[in-house]
Parts: structure tokens; C-alpha cells; sequence
């Protein structure tokens, strides 16, 4: 059964009029209560900012539990610019054209805090329909230049570090980041190991594991051919999930 569209409102009090105005229809009654209760500064600033980024592109009405979701779960957000422009563009992309994804990622977005959409903003979107061919063979690539760099078991810890600098300097094929590298060296068994990122480790991976729950990320684990057991470089690579996310969430050149 298709959702009904609202076709009456009246402008949001403490909002935005224009999204009462250009997506609620020429009234917002059929939401009544509900509307004035979630009512905020919050919801304000990313109704503008879908303003802002809309400009005069022609917009569609909202399917009615669509519009109420995003008008609850947006105004307990937090107050962040990047997770303000990810709303705005939602809600904009649901305009255009409404599927079940943007229901689904109005939850997402409602478990989302800065340092999340931070990370994901950062990360690149390719075509969703060979996201998985992506994955695929950057993983073989970057695979294959771990290898070329360890061509034997580092005997110093000089040695081993070495090989853990020239794996960070590697562009990384897939869309995602490291989060940790152990290089062992004999013939005591020591490891020369990283953890780090653009944020003080422990912060940063608890945002992967936050953005790994909500299956935006995965985490994949690759190890040397020629390394010893112990050995191991774990990467936080874009799901095709996230990746739809980010098409969906991310700024647009224009709304259809």
C-alpha cells in the first residue's frame, strides 16, 4: 500500500516555515501536536540548511511517518555541523525520491554523534552497484604491496618499523582507513606496533566500533605472506551500506 503524501500543515512553530511550507504542503495540521512538540532550534538549523542547499530545485512533498521520524529523531541530534548538513541532505534525497533506505537511515543518523559523521564524511563514495568489485580488488591490491614491502622476517626492531612506516605511507586503495599495525621481529618475538589516527587512538576506535555496529564499516585484517603469527594490519573499510549512506547523506552538486 503507497503511504498517503501530507497535504495539509501549517508552518512549524520554532522551525523552519519552509519546510512546512515546501515539503509538508500548504498546511501542517495533519501532524498537528506532534509537530509543536518536537519544534526546536535544532530542527531550525537543518531545515535552513536544506534550504540553503536546495535553492529553488523543485521539491515533493514527504510520505507522512517519514516526515514525523525525521521531525523526532532530528531535534535530539547533536548539535554538529557535519551531522546537520547529513540531515538536510536526507531529507532533500527523500524529497526527490522516497524509498524505505531513508527511513532506515533516519535511525542511523539518530545513533550518529559528531565524531561518526566526521570520520564517515571523510571516507569516499563510489557507484553502489560495483561497490563490491571496489572492495574486492583494493583489498587484493593492498595485499599485494604488504607483501612486496616484507619480503623476509625483520630480525631488529629498527627493521620492523620500517616496514610499519612504509605500510602507512601506502595509499590505500579501498575507502577506509588503518587502525592498527604489528610487525614482529626475531629472534625474540617482539612486535614494532602502531594504533593511531586522526584523533587520539582509544577516541577514534571507539567511533570505528560505533560506526561498525551499525554495519557502516567493517573491519578487515590482513597479514603478511611471508610474516610470522603474530604479525597483522587491521583496516576499517566502507560497507556497501555506508556507502549508499554517503550517497545519500553527503552534499549534492543539486537536488533532482
Amino acid at each position: 500500500m503507497v503511504e498517503p503524501i501530507i497535504t495539509t500543515g501549517a508552518a512549524l512553530v520554532g522551525a523552519a516555515t519552509w519546510f512546512a511550507d515546501r515539503l509538508l504542503g500548504p498546511s501542517a495540521d495533519a501532524l498537528g501536536d506532534q509537530l509543536k512538540l518536537y519544534s526546536s532550534a535544532r530542527l531550525s538549523k537543518i531545515f535552513n540548511t536544506a534550504k540553503e542547499i536546495a535553492g529553488n530545485s523543485e521539491l515533493h512533498p514527504l510520505p507522512p511517518a517519514f516526515a514525523l521520524n525525521v521531525i523526532q529523531k532530528a531535534s535530539l541530534s547533536e548539535d554538529d555541523a557535519e551531522l546537520t548538513s547529513m540531515w538536510a541532505n536526507l531529507i532533500l534525497d527523500a524529497s526527490s525520491s522516497f524509498s524505505n533506505r531513508h527511513m532506515i537511515f533516519s535511525d542511523i543518523l539518530s545513533q550518529m554523534g559528531g565524531a561518526e559523521a566526521s570520520y564517515l564524511s571523510g571516507l569516499r563514495s563510489g557507484d553502489p552497484l560495483k561497490i563490491y568489485d571496489i572492495q574486492r580488488d583494493g583489498r587484493r591490491k593492498f595485499q599485494s604491496e604488504v607483501d612486496v614491502l616484507y619480503t623476509s622476517v625483520p630480525t631488529s626492531y629498527d627493521d620492523a618499523w620500517s616496514i610499519v612506516r612504509k605500510i602507512l605511507e601506502i595509499e590505500l586503495p579501498f575507502s577506509g582507513s588503518l587502525c592498527c599495525i604489528s610487525i614482529g621481529y626475531t629472534p625474540n618475538l617482539i612486535s614494532a606496533s602502531w594504533t593511531g589516527a586522526s584523533r587520539a587512538a582509544n577516541d577514534h576506535l571507539e567511533v570505528l566500533d560505533a560506526l561498525a555496529r551499525q554495519r557502516l564499516i567493517e573491519f578487515v585484517s590482513y597479514r603478511p605472506t611471508l610474516g610470522l603469527s603474530q604479525d597483522r594490519i587491521e583496516a576499517a573499510e566502507l560497507t556497501a551500506l555506508g556507502n549508499r549512506l554517503l550517497l545519500t547523506c553527503n552534499d549534492k552538486a543539486g537536488v533532482k
